[in-house]
């Protein structure tokens, strides 16, 4: 079962609350906004940084410590 998709679904409608919430008072800029937006992209990186054999080694030399 491919769970990436639904999350990716939700990060969209995560995104699109955010958004609509900004636009509503008006802080597209504030720190908040900007912080919220840049978590929710990072999420849409998760699986191509897990699939990364790089990635992988790292995390395996850093378990066998």
């Amino acid at each position: 079962i491919n769970i990436m998709v639904p999350i990716y679904i939700t990060q969209i409608l995560i995104m699109v609350m955010i958004l609509l919430a900004a636009w509503k008072y008006d802080k597209f800029k504030h720190p908040a906004t900007l912080l919220a937006i840049s978590i929710s992209l990072f999420i849409f990186l998760i699986e191509p940084i897990g699939k990364s054999a790089n990635v992988q080694y790292f995390l395996k030399t850093i378990i066998k410590l």
